[in-house]
């Protein structure tokens, strides 16, 4: 549905604005929510990150070495996301770094 003002733009009306806007809000609101974690598993796994950005929103570290495993963070940003965020970094195991 379009009005016209009285320059002679042609506007639509907010009830059709409505649904966009709740698509776009929806859509940011899980990337916000997704979480991206990094995981070294094993003496096998040595991983290095550079700048990269790490949330958890559950009781899973965003960093997590184990069994061995190492990760070299360089300029890394850790977020811990409610409701169940609790650990940003955590190694655990022989020779975990």
């Amino acid at each position: 549905m379009e009005n016209s003002t009285k320059h002679g733009r042609r506007r639509c009306a907010s009830s059709a604005l409505i649904p966009i806007a709740i698509f776009f809000v929806i859509g940011e609101l899980s990337v916000v929510r997704g979480d991206n974690v990094l995981e070294a598993d094993g003496p096998g796994q040595n991983l290095t990150s550079i700048a990269k950005i790490y949330s958890t929103s559950t009781a899973q570290p965003a960093m997590l070495a184990i069994r061995g495993g190492t990760i070299l963070s360089i300029h890394d940003h850790i977020a811990i996301l409610p409701p169940g965020g609790l650990t940003g970094l955590q190694a655990q195991g022989l020779a975990s770094q």
